[in-house]
C-alpha cells in the first residue's frame, strides 16, 4: 500500500456516514483524476468501497446499512399497512445524507446483500408483511385463484384483463402477496409458489445429482426460452436453484413449502364497544316545519319588500 493510498484510507475512515469525492480532492489537495488509480486499487483489495463517488469503509457501510434497516422497520411500524417506502425518504428518516446516484447503488448493494428488498423505487424489511383491509383480502383471494388456474406464470396485463381491473390494481396487489410469500415473480410477471415449488421437485428428479438444463423444462410446459429463463430466474433468486458445471441444480433442502396467510377476522365478528339505543341518543332542538311559526325570527314577507309583490313586471313591445 503506497503513502497516497494510506491518506485516502484514512480520510474515508474519518466519514462513517460517506466521504464524498470533494472532500477527499479538498484534504489531500489534489485531483479526482489523480485519486482515481489508488482508489481503484483500494477497491480492487476490498479497503474500501465506492458507491458513484461516495466512499466508505466496510465496517462503516455495514453500520450505516443497519442504521438504514431500522429506519425502514421504525415506518413499518408507524404504517404497518403500508407495502414499502421511498428510497429517499428511509435515508432521511435515518439521517443519512445520501441522495442521487449514490442513493442508487447503495440501494441495489443493500438489496444484493439481503439487507432489504427493493419494490420497484421503494424499498420495505425483508421480515415486513403488510397488513391488509377486507376489500384488499378479497381482491387477493381473486388473483390467487386466477393464478392457481392459469397453472404458470402469467403476466400482470393478462391478469388485469381477466379481473376487470387497472393493472396498476394488479401491480399493488401482486407486490403484497409476494411480500406474503404466496406468489412470485417471473419476468414481468406472477406465479403461484405453490406451482413454482412442485415444479423444482419435479426438476430435482430428473438427474441424481438434482441437475437440470433449460429444455427439460420446455418439454413440459411447451413454452418459449424467453418464458423458460424467467422461470429458473426466479428459483435462483428464491434460492432453490444454483448454477452447476452444466445447467442448473437444485437444492431440495432450500424449498420452502408456501404457508397460506392465516384468515383476517370477519368485520361481523369484531369486538365492539357499547352503543346507545337510537331513541336515547342526545339530540339538539329541532322545531316541528309543519306547525305555527311561533316566536322563530322571519325577514320581511316578498310582498311588503321594497317594489312591492314579485311579478313579471310589463311585457316588452317591439
Amino acid at each position: 500500500m503506497t503513502n497516497r493510498e494510506r491518506d485516502i484510507e484514512r480520510v474515508i475512515g474519518r466519514e462513517p456516514l460517506g466521504c464524498p469525492n470533494d472532500l477527499l480532492v479538498e484534504e489531500l489537495r489534489t485531483t479526482v483524476q489523480e485519486l482515481g488509480e489508488p482508489l481503484e486499487s483500494l477497491k480492487t483489495s476490498g479497503a474500501v468501497l465506492g458507491f458513484a463517488g461516495l466512499w466508505f469503509t466496510p465496517g462503516h457501510f455495514r453500520a450505516a446499512g443497519e442504521r438504514y434497516l431500522e429506519a425502514v422497520r421504525s415506518l413499518h411500524r408507524a404504517e404497518p399497512g403500508a407495502l414499502a417506502w421511498g428510497a429517499r425518504q428511509v435515508a432521511e428518516e435515518a439521517g443519512l445524507p445520501w441522495i442521487g446516484k449514490p442513493l442508487d447503488r447503495i440501494i441495489a448493494k443493500l438489496a444484493e446483500d439481503g439487507v432489504i428488498i427493493p419494490e420497484g423505487r421503494l424499498v420495505r424489511a425483508p421480515e415486513h408483511r403488510p397488513t391488509r383491509s377486507p376489500r384488499q383480502d378479497r381482491f387477493v383471494e381473486r388473483m390467487s385463484a386466477a393464478l392457481q388456474q392459469a397453472n404458470g406464470p402469467m403476466g400482470l396485463r393478462d391478469l388485469a384483463l381477466q379481473l376487470h381491473v387497472p393493472i396498476q390494481a394488479v401491480e399493488e396487489a401482486g407486490a403484497r402477496m409476494v411480500a406474503d410469500e404466496t406468489v412470485a415473480r417471473v419476468g414481468t410477471g406472477l406465479v403461484d409458489r405453490r406451482w413454482l415449488e412442485a415444479l423444482a421437485r419435479e426438476l430435482a428428479k430428473v438427474n441424481p445429482d438434482g441437475t437440470f438444463n433449460l429444455g427439460d423444462i420446455r418439454r413440459d410446459l411447451d413454452v418459449t426460452r424467453s418464458r423458460v429463463e424467467s422461470v429458473v430466474k426466479s428459483m435462483i433468486d428464491l434460492g432453490w436453484v444454483s448454477l452447476a458445471e452444466v445447467g442448473f441444480k437444485v437444492d431440495v433442502t432450500k424449498i420452502q413449502r408456501t404457508r397460506p396467510r392465516p384468515p383476517r377476522p370477519d368485520r361481523d365478528d369484531r369486538p365492539r364497544g357499547p352503543r346507545p339505543d337510537r331513541d336515547e341518543r342526545p339530540r339538539g332542538p329541532r322545531f316541528d316545519r309543519g306547525g305555527p311559526r311561533g316566536d322563530r325570527p322571519s325577514g320581511p314577507r316578498r310582498d311588503d319588500r321594497e317594489g312591492g309583490p314579485r311579478g313579471r313586471g310589463p311585457r316588452r313591445t317591439r
